[in-house]
């Protein structure tokens, strides 16, 4: 078995979902995205598992390989001793190591965090017969954070950057080529976010205020007035009827193409008041 740096190992980005940040090198790209997982591959094939569980989880060496063998659906998990480097890159974890088979080539680490009592569990696979070095392995292990600073909670994936209104998480994804769709629920509220590309294809078929309906059915029949940006962007405020014993729900919605970017994003808040929040997530959404 080889080891290798990847080819983006001297450029890491910033990759996140619902609280958990790391970096990791630029050539891992995500390639699946769930409620609790991501799936990070290389140019020979998948590299990183990443999976979490909110705390308080009461962790043993045994909870942690149940765990681990629960994520990667893999029985042949076994207990690993974790090398020294692996384990002073995570200090602020309860970290144990598994390993595929007795000495297989898959290796990772279960961290239970030392505060919340949160899980964090990577994975790292050979692809190709090719594993990460352990410089590599170490330098993604330090970068793990399950307590984010700043408001909200970031999200970094693929060109997206953003930051969710407090106590929402992913509900569910959907990524095809030239759109990306985000769902995060919170209680009885609902957050949605967009990025469709190219802008120009796009624009050319339709309006914005068209755009929005097609991609948020519930603000058909909405007004959309132009905001602040002129042309490219608009938004609206919707009052939905209210059901008996429920409360007033309103939707707010905005969609816009950054300046000097071929790309169209889209935001729609569903809340009894959703003023604020709509205008932080709106003003912390960004494309690089």
């Amino acid at each position: 078995m080889t080891t290798r740096n990847t080819a983006g190992a001297g450029v890491f980005f910033d990759r996140g979902l619902n609280g958990i940040g790391f970096r990791a090198p630029e050539d891992l790209r995500v390639v699946q995205v769930e409620k609790r997982l991501l799936r990070l591959a290389g140019p020979d094939g998948l590299v990183l598992v990443l999976s979490w569980l909110p705390g308080p989880v009461r962790m043993s060496p045994r909870k942690a390989l149940s765990l681990a063998r629960k994520a990667a659906a893999r029985r042949d998990l076994c207990p690993w001793p974790l090398p020294e480097a692996w384990r002073a890159s995570v200090p602020g974890y309860r970290a144990f190591g598994f390993s595929q088979g007795a000495s297989g080539p898959g290796r990772g680490v279960v961290l239970a965090c030392r505060d919340c009592g949160g899980v964090v569990l990577a994975y790292f696979l050979p692809a190709s017969g090719v594993c990460l070095s352990e410089e590599m392995i170490c330098k993604i292990l330090a970068s793990m954070s399950d307590h984010p600073p700043g408001p909200g909670t970031p999200l970094a994936l693929f060109d997206i950057r953003a930051r969710v209104p407090a106590g929402f998480a992913l509900a569910s994804a959907r990524f095809d080529a030239g759109f990306f769709r985000m769902a995060f629920s919170r209680k009885k509220d609902a957050l949605f976010l967009c990025r469709l590309a190219p802008a120009s294809a796009v624009l050319a078929r339709t309006g914005l205020a068209n755009l929005a309906q097609e991609i948020f059915p519930e603000t058909a029949g909405g007004s959309f007035e132009l905001s602040g940006d002129g042309e490219n962007a608009c938004q609206a405020l919707i009052v939905l009827p209210r059901r008996l014993f429920s409360p007033q729900t309103r939707i707010a919605c905005r969609i816009w193409r950054p300046v000097d970017r071929n790309r169209i994003l889209g935001v729609m808040l569903q809340s009894g008041n959703p003023e604020d929040e709509f205008r932080f997530a709106c003003s912390h959404y960004e494309i690089l």
